[in-house]
């Protein structure tokens, strides 16, 4: 897996992860304090930016797989071909 392909797979897990653990820091504060602890309009920034980072992460990661001869190999690669399913 070359660089590009490494950064371009943490940034999608990040971005996939992000609003799990997003809620969970948003929901322990009230339940152990009683209060929110982020500012609301923060939080939907934030939320909104993570959500277009990600739409523009899809759209690179299937523009790489289109286009580039590593994309398209790596597509090749993962279909099933004959005689696959006897080897696992």
């Amino acid at each position: 897996m070359t660089r590009g392909q490494r950064i371009q797979h943490l940034t999608f897990c990040v971005e996939l992860l992000y609003p799990g653990v997003h809620r969970l820091r948003v929901a322990l504060p009230v339940v152990l304090a009683g209060g929110p602890v982020v500012n609301e309009i923060v939080r939907s920034y934030v939320h909104r930016a993570a959500g277009v980072v990600l739409i523009a992460v899809s759209l690179y990661h299937l523009w790489y797989v289109i286009t580039t001869p590593d994309g398209r190999s790596l597509i090749k690669d993962m279909l099933p071909t004959e005689g696959r399913h006897r080897r696992a």
